[in-house]
């Protein structure tokens, strides 16, 4: 995608490799490539090196949210997101401040369980045993009252 973006027509790559092997492709779909063409205006790559780290950040739940497994394509939009904000100059070009509503989506698990435990250092059962834990917590305090 980000070729054909370059490009500004749709092109063909004959190697793409990474470590998130769902978004290894040559050539866009005809019809993605039709779709942001027309309604996107920023492209990026993001770096295999990145994703590790991104792994570990939705396994972890630093910020007390249920910790997420996300596989290794899972976490492209979020390690865009985070290069963005530490970026003054593309928050800036982009329009991205405090009151910006950002939607990621992540549409993979751990479809390599080897990779997901090296990277994360923790199975994907264990983070979802943690998860199911903070959600039982949530819904056990009751629900939340207004004064």
């Amino acid at each position: 995608m980000f070729a054909s973006a370059l490009a500004g027509k749709r092109v063909s790559l004959d190697k793409v490799q990474s470590i998130m092997v769902g978004l290894e492709s040559g050539e866009a779909s005809p019809l993605a490539w039709r779709l942001m063409e027309q309604g996107i205006d920023f492209f990026m790559t993001v770096p295999d090196s990145v994703v590790p780290d991104c792994m570990r950040l939705l396994a972890s739940s630093p910020y007390g949210d249920p910790p997420i497994v996300a596989g290794e394509s899972a976490v492209a939009g979020l390690a865009g997101l985070l290069y963005l904000l530490d970026n003054p100059a593309l928050r800036t070009k982009l329009e991205l401040d405090s009151t910006s509503s950002i939607l990621l989506f992540g549409t993979e698990a751990d479809t390599d369980p080897d990779l997901y435990y090296k990277f994360v250092g923790m199975s994907a059962d264990q983070v979802r045993r943690r998860a199911d834990f903070a959600e039982h917590r949530i819904s056990d305090s009751g629900p939340a009252s207004i004064s």
